[in-house]
């Protein structure tokens, strides 16, 4: 018998493994999948802790007329109202602002309809989203604002412009995701089987973490390329996803929105209008923001030639011109 504990059989592996039955193989790979499996559980358990920490300790919930919001409110200056991107909340805006506006600003950053701690409500439209934008900025005494918007959150953004031009000096839209098909299509099953689970997204986002990069746009080169800054964006994105299942009901709506019939009346929009977005976004394809441009008056497009969804590469250019144009704007409404 070969005894494994002697330093002197430390190169005799290959001879136990000869000797080992099927069954002793089967034990072992029992032993890996356990050991490895519990030090995955405990570290998952750890993020999701320190994720539902993070996820109740910086927001308020706001009785309004419409519906309890939850928002959080940062900075001193003009202020932005800022919607987040599907898969988001709160907490996702938070970074937004953090890396795109800095300092400056007094940033009101809801969750919308589905997200963390906002209900989603039985009128639940694009129309009714909007309205409560508006209805929480009563509650908090704001009589207009600039916005930024990303994403899933640029159909509600412009629907706000519309119906509320007074109470709005402006808006950006990043990666919009405005033009409407009207296929009905639901969210595809690989999507939810990866997805739709707070462990799996865990996994996925930790284990395959540049994966995951990849299909927002980062490449390897620009990863390899990109700031510290713009590094640690990328996992603060992924970061604020977690835990993905309190995010999944206003996902699935921004999803359906867009597979949709309806979208705000955008010929009637009467406040300036910035969209930017990445020709190589695969997520929210380029057209959209070209067919926005194109139906809304005075709207500015700005294409950059790769980036993805979350403008890889493009940090400080576009915190830039995001900056520029609230100024501009605020400045405007106030002559």
């Amino acid at each position: 018998m070969i005894d494994i504990r002697s330093t002197n059989h430390l190169f005799a592996w290959p001879v136990l493994l000869q000797r080992t039955t099927s069954s002793t193989y089967a034990c072992l790979s029992l032993l890996f999948l356990v050991f490895f499996s519990g030090c995955a559980v405990s570290k998952y358990r750890k993020a999701m802790d320190s994720a539902s920490v993070r996820v109740n300790e910086n927001s308020s919930i706001i009785e309004t007329p419409l519906i309890n919001s939850e928002y959080t409110m940062i900075g001193e200056g003009e202020t932005v109202l800022l919607l987040h991107g599907a898969g988001g909340g709160y907490d996702q805006g938070m970074i937004m602002a953090e890396y795109l506006l800095g300092e400056g600003y007094k940033t009101v950053v809801p969750s919308r309809f589905g997200y963390l701690g906002t209900p989603m409500p039985q009128d639940s439209t694009i129309t009714a989203q909007a309205d409560a934008y508006a209805s929480l900025l009563d509650e908090l005494s704001i009589q207009d604002v600039a916005i930024v918007a990303a994403s899933g959150g640029t159909l509600s953004a412009l629907e706000f412009a519309l119906r509320y031009p007074d109470r709005c000096q402006g808006v950006v839209l990043l990666s919009s995701n405005v033009k409407v098909h009207g296929d009905g299509k639901k969210v595809p099953g690989i999507v939810r089987l990866l997805f739709y689970n707070n462990y799996r997204y865990w996994w996925f986002s930790h284990r395959l973490k540049r994966t995951v990069l990849k299909s927002l746009g980062v490449t390897r080169r620009g990863y390899r390329n990109a700031s510290e800054v713009e590094k640690m964006l990328y996992s603060d994105i992924l970061k604020t996803m977690h835990p993905i299942e309190p995010r999944l009901t206003g996902s699935t709506k921004d999803w359906n929105d867009v597979r949709g019939t309806y979208e705000p009346t955008y010929g009637d929009i009467s406040v300036p209008v910035l969209l930017i977005h990445c020709i190589d976004d695969k997520l929210s394809p380029i057209s959209s923001s070209r067919y926005a441009a194109e139906k809304i008056p005075g709207a500015e497009l700005v294409e950059l030639p790769s980036g993805g969804h979350i403008w890889s590469g493009h940090l400080d250019e576009i915190s830039a011109m995001v900056r520029t144009f609230i100024d501009t704007t605020c400045s405007m409404s106030e002559n």
